[in-house]
């Protein structure tokens, strides 16, 4: 099997099982573009003792303390950081564990994924959105609006594998479906 530079935090409690696992992702990255396969870090945290433990044991920085708190207060679910080249996804901010969001996380990291792709391979068509992102709100970002609908298209796209990978039949309305497709 071959790795797709994608590192997976488990939680160690058998209480806290992890709704997605590190095959079922990386199954459904195999799906995309090749461009999307290697070059980042992905993490994925299922309890927010998870994230303290994986900022803890980081070197981490007093911006990283912010995007911590916005985590817990604003309940994102995933964040890509360009400096880093790293992608966070943040299972608990789904709700209960123990429902099957496993479709929903599947759409943020390939919505994240979009976002590296975006910083690493279209930079020139992206970094004005980039600079000027403050100023607008999420969903008039250029950015933000092309992670969504490639996360929508993707995921639409795939239905039958992502299905297959994650053995859930859902009936596919996601948050990342109201938004249009280009």
């Amino acid at each position: 099997m071959f790795s797709l530079g994608v590192v997976l935090t488990m939680p160690k409690f058998k209480s806290s099982l992890p709704p997605i696992t590190r095959k079922e992702i990386d199954d459904c990255i195999r799906l995309l573009h090749h461009d999307y396969h290697i070059g980042y870090r992905l993490f994925i945290h299922h309890s927010k003792w998870d994230l303290v433990k994986w900022f803890c044991l980081s070197n981490t920085s007093g911006g990283d303390l912010k995007n911590l708190y916005n985590v817990f207060k604003h309940k994102h679910f995933g964040v890509y950081v360009n400096d880093r080249r790293t992608i966070h996804i943040y299972t608990f901010n789904y709700g209960d564990p123990y429902c099957d969001n496993k479709v929903e996380i599947t759409a943020t990291v390939f919505h994240e994924l979009r976002h590296f792709y975006q910083r690493t391979r279209r930079r020139k068509k992206y970094i004005h959105s980039f600079r000027g992102n403050e100023d607008c709100g999420y969903l008039d970002s250029l950015v933000e609006r092309d992670a969504n609908n490639f996360a929508a298209r993707m995921t639409n796209k795939h239905m039958k594998e992502i299905s297959k990978i994650l053995n859930v039949y859902p009936n596919w309305i996601s948050h990342f479906n109201s938004y249009n497709a280009e």
